[in-house]
């Protein structure tokens, strides 16, 4: 005789104390709660109800408690011989002697040699109507259905509570990230959140991301910039999905990016001084790895320099000037941050004058002599020049 179990989950008392939970009545019934002997049925790939030996069949049965369905396939005798593969299967359809329908797989498990019975539990999604499931047990090349378990749900939905947008808050504040922080929702397991700039919205966030705790490390974000965040919470059924919350009530405005200092024009020289180049020298700025340079002629600008370039170090070899000629240079540092490289400096105060290039000593005529004179020629020679 067929029985059937009706558990009605009335949770709603619970609102009047509990800030964190949001719940109608819910109610589902399980049809039958235990499956009765079966007809022995064998399919092409397995059997219904019975395993190989037609003496020996599975008994599938249903409990309900909350919002938790117990799905229990226990063999009316002995136990396994060897582990197998375990799975509830929603609305599989058997059409005589072929599965036709394979249904939707709700969870799986392995089950245990020596044991006589599994368990799998399951949580509804679904508010209204009926499904169908059914344990499949497999081991190697062996399957077989249990017989099935209507499951028949009405009266309305289990809802998580929407998060309290007045424990959001951030910390950990940079340039381009912060880390949001919210108070917990009882049954999430995880949340969704959302950020928008003060000027965006959230159908368009800047940010998404689902997390397992209640903070978030946001990231990829502009400095000097207001964010606000919602909060979703979840529980792995999209049905009980909380409502978005509200945004935080006081945006999280990130950092602005702080310049590195102006190189200190007063620390500037110039060493080794050529008749075509110079070192140049400056202080170094915290915060720098490098530094640009730049160099112009007394009668020249920045703006058109003759010579530039960028060093890991405080100085400069400056090269393919002109001789007896003034030149200025600035210099600016950075940190591979283009945001933060500092503002140029002056030029140097006073500028760096390469030497006038030396003409060679004039020959001295007295050094001439001719030799190895003939009809038609003679060696020339003359003393040597220094240089």
């Amino acid at each position: 005789m067929e029985k059937r179990l009706s558990i009605t989950i009335l949770l709603a008392f619970l609102i009047g104390f509990s800030p964190f939970l949001s719940v109608s009545a819910q109610t589902y019934t399980v049809s039958p709660s235990s499956t009765s002997k079966p007809s022995y049925q064998s399919l092409s790939n397995g059997w219904v109800g019975y395993t190989q030996d037609t003496n020996v069949w599975i008994k599938l049965s249903a409990t309900v408690s909350g919002s938790k369905i117990t799905f229990t396939a226990t063999k009316s005798s002995g136990t396994f011989k060897n582990n197998y593969e375990v799975n509830l299967k929603e609305d599989v359809v058997i059409s005589g002697s072929t599965v036709t329908n394979r249904g939707t797989l709700i969870d799986d498990k392995t089950g245990a040699a020596g044991s006589s019975s599994t368990s799998i539990n399951f949580y509804p999604t679904f508010s209204s109507g009926s499904h169908t499931y059914r344990v499949i047990l497999s081991s190697g090349s062996i399957t077989f259905y249990t017989n099935a378990i209507t499951v028949t749900a009405s009266g309305g939905t289990t809802k998580l509570a929407t998060p309290d947008y007045s424990t959001f808050y951030g910390t950990n504040i940079t340039t381009t990230s912060f880390t949001a922080k919210w108070g917990a929702v009882s049954g999430a397991t995880k949340y969704g959140i959302l950020v928008r700039s003060s000027s965006g919205t959230f159908t368009n966030p800047v940010f998404e991301d689902e997390v397992s705790s209640t903070s978030c490390n946001v990231t990829g974000l502009q400095p000097g910039t207001a964010y606000y965040f919602q909060i979703q919470a979840r529980n792995g059924y999209s049905s009980q999905k909380s409502d978005w919350s509200k945004g935080i009530a006081n945006p999280i405005t990130t950092t602005q990016e702080t310049k590195l200092a102006t190189p200190n024009y007063t620390t500037f020289s110039g060493t080794n001084i050529t008749s075509t180049s110079f070192t140049a020298k400056w202080g170094a700025v915290s915060g720098a790895t490098k530094y640009g340079i730049l160099v112009r002629s007394a009668s020249g600008t920045f703006t058109n320099p003759v010579f530039e370039d960028e060093v890991s170090s405080t100085s400069c070899n400056v090269t393919g000037l002109q001789p007896g000629t003034a030149y200025y240079f600035q210099i600016q540092a950075r940190n591979g941050n283009s945001s933060q490289k500092s503002d140029w400096s002056k030029g140097i105060a006073n500028p760096i004058t390469t030497t006038q290039a030396s003409k060679l000593a004039t020959p001295n005529y007295t050094t001439f002599s001719g030799t190895n004179i003939t009809s038609t020629s003679f060696t020339a020679k003359w003393g040597a020049v220094s240089g």
